[in-house]
């Protein structure tokens, strides 16, 4: 007799249990027999495994939701190939299978330079796989993740990916649409050029039979108002939205708000030129967008080649300058360029002083008369505590403009603390400016914090007995869980697919997807918490774990759990409520997080995909075991599991960096 998996939560329970030690539902009395000479489904191959008496195994090279994908030696075509293998648990299941068929079926009618090519689909001892081109580079999220803090693409190189996805779409569209255009989904190789790939949850023109396993499929930050709506009925100019958003990204470092500022005004490198067609992409009617990928093209093609004319025209300018000047200014000038390289690699403090000498060599070369030094510029430190005052105090007009009582406390606290933070400058800069951040910290959450939500400072957490701390940066959390009615009200107004929940309105809104929640917060410009962030904002200050915020001893009136048939309003439970103000973090509900199970992924993959595991925190309100662990407890459920017991809150996530928060107080500022 065979293990058996809980279908509410996942988790697989012993041969023989009439229940779920998880989650306590009945398991289906399945019996399942295995013969011994029958060979058992391998959730990996290992490096030599031969497949299909044609694909030698090398090493895997990357795992998603529904499989990995091996680097191999494909033995009939003589050349290095990539199999994308469908994890064994999602054999049978109709329609995760279909996806995955889905991908090779049209890929393969697709033959293009800038698109993935498809070689084969098989079967092998219960295996699926697909049989790909093997594409030797990053993906174009893991060339952004790798750029420094503040750092983005050269713009021209931007343009350039933008060309050759637009070929691609182009091409592909006479075919398909492929809904999931993100960074994720675009390969670019190592000797240059662009593939786009994971054609899994396209629709075929004139096909139909993939409408009903297509209604939610893609991702929030990138999918268009009317995919968020009815995946099944979008046409290219989805696409054409989801192009815009990556490119809104690319140049700013963000994805576009509902109310988005122009991306110029956002970054200085980005032409003016630009902003009108990144807005007509971002339309939220189709008909307003480019109806083409080919017309965006085009669009973008100009913008490349306006600022080749003006880099061009930049150039020659500084060339003829350079030009007139004298002998001995070129050559103070040619080696003051060498000494701030030589700053970079070093530190520009060393050659500070060559620096100022050799500006007042450029600036009197000609005459030989001697010039007083020029006043000691800002370090860098002064200027980052100047321009952390410039920014305090905007958010502090802000703030008060805004007059948001609920965080009248937090005004004062902020100020205060930038009074001490330039008091202590001047002794200590690091310190000085450690105190200047959390005063900003405060003042940003008072300036911009969406309702119904309380400020949890920067700090370190343990999210569990003898584990490593964590440093979480400051942010910011629902003080209840999301109710029922505000998910309803969600899914009325974004046609989504309605939650079965028979919870009243001001009730934890259950039966809701970690996909469904990721939905709801994405919506909002929120997010769902990691989990270091909802234990940061569970056990208060010190960040040690705890199991009840009201003490040490389990107190059965405290909360709602335990024997209770169904949640209670939020907020209900005065005692269950954190030193932050949130409320529901021992009970009620279990809440959803995007930490990954260890189980789902390998520690590189960082954010969760279709058929992930994912950490779930807190205890529900029939709890059998009377909530042992309180606050410490944690489960792990599916991506796409949803019960009852299960609910969520969102956070808003403060910037932690300077140019961010400027961004955002922009935005704040003129109320997008």
């Amino acid at each position: 007799m065979d293990n058996v998996r809980c279908q509410a939560c996942g988790v697989v329970n012993e041969a023989g249990s009439a229940t779920c030690q998880e989650c306590g539902k009945p398991l289906l009395k399945v019996n399942i027999q295995v013969h011994q000479d029958q060979p058992k489904k391998s959730t990996e191959f290992h490096a030599g495994q031969l497949i299909a008496r044609r694909y030698l195994v090398g090493s895997m090279i990357g795992r998603g939701g529904m499989g990995a994908i091996y680097r191999v030696q494909d033995k009939t075509l003589g050349e290095v190939a990539a199999l994308k293998t469908l994890l064994p648990h999602f054999a049978d299941d109709e329609q995760i299978v279909a996806r995955f068929l889905n991908e090779a079926r049209i890929a393969r009618q697709l033959s293009h330079p800038n698109i993935v090519r498809v070689h084969d689909i098989g079967v092998d001892e219960g295996i699926i796989y697909i049989s790909m081109e093997f594409i030797p580079g990053k993906s174009l999220r893991g060339l952004m993740d790798e750029l420094p803090p503040g750092r983005l693409l050269p713009l021209m190189k931007i343009l350039q990916i933008f060309d050759e996805l637009c070929a691609a779409l182009d091409y592909a569209h006479a075919y398909t649409v492929h809904r999931d255009i993100k960074p994720e989904n675009v390969m670019i190789p190592t000797g240059g050029g662009l593939k786009l790939m994971d054609f899994g949850i396209s629709k075929l023109m004139g096909n139909s039979n993939m409408t009903a396993t297509s209604m939610v499929m893609g991702t929030p930050h990138y999918m268009s108002p009317e995919q968020l709506r009815n995946s099944a009925s979008v046409d290219a100019r989805a696409d054409i939205y989801s192009v815009g958003v990556m490119l809104y990204e690319l140049v700013t470092g963000r994805t576009p708000e509902i109310a988005p500022k122009p991306a110029s005004e956002i970054s200085r490198g980005v032409p003016v030129i630009l902003d009108p067609i990144i807005a007509k992409c971002l339309e939220n009617d189709p008909d307003k967008r480019y109806k083409t990928a080919t017309e965006l093209r085009e669009a973008l093609r100009e913008v490349g080649e306006a600022v080749k004319k003006q880099s061009t025209a930049k150039l020659q300018k500084e060339r003829a300058s350079f030009r007139r000047r004298s002998t001995a200014q070129r050559m103070a000038i040619i080696t003051l360029m060498a000494l701030l390289g030589a700053g970079f690699a070093t530190g520009l403090a060393k050659v500070e002083s060559d620096r100022r000498a050799l500006l007042a060599a450029i600036a009197g070369a000609d005459t030989q008369i001697q010039t007083q030094p020029p006043e000691p510029s800002a370090t860098p430190q002064e200027e980052t505590f100047n321009y952390l005052g410039a920014l305090v105090e905007r958010a502090l007009g802000i703030a008060q403009l805004r007059q948001n009582t609920e965080f009248g406390d937090i005004v004062s606290q902020g100020k205060t603390e930038w009074e001490v933070a330039q008091q202590e400058f001047d002794a200590d800069t690091e310190e000085g400016i450690r105190l200047g951040w959390s005063a900003l910290n405060l003042l940003v959450a008072a300036a911009v914090a969406p309702p119904g939500m309380a400020f949890i400072p920067r700090g370190e957490v343990t999210i569990q007995p003898n584990s490593n701390p964590v440093d979480t940066p400051a942010f910011l959390i629902d003080i209840n869980e999301v109710t029922s009615g505000d998910y309803a009200e969600f899914v009325k107004t974004e046609k989504w697919r309605p939650h079965k929940d028979a919870t009243t309105p001001d009730e934890p809104a259950t039966n809701v997807s970690f996909y469904d929640a990721q939905a709801y917060a994405a919506n909002k410009n929120l997010r769902l918490p990691t989990e270091a962030q909802w234990a940061r904002a569970a056990y208060g200050t010190s960040g040690e774990p705890i199991e009840f915020p009201w003490g040490d001893e389990w107190d059965e009136e405290a909360t709602n759990v335990g024997g209770a048939g169904h949640p209670k309003p939020v907020g209900d439970h005065e005692k269950d409520l954190t030193h932050f103000g949130c409320y529901d973090m021992v009970g009620n509900v279990r809440e959803w997080t995007r930490t990954l199970a260890r189980r789902s992924t390998p520690p590189s993959e960082a954010s969760p995909v279709f058929g992930s595991f994912l950490r779930v925190r807190g205890s529900w309100y029939s709890d059998p075991s009377q909530a042992q662990g309180g606050m410490l407890r944690v489960s792990e459920y599916p991506y796409s599991s949803r019960n009852s017991e299960v609910g969520f809150r969102c956070v808003f996530e403060l910037p932690t960096t300077l140019l961010e928060t400027d961004a955002l107080l922009a935005r704040a500022d003129t109320g997008a």
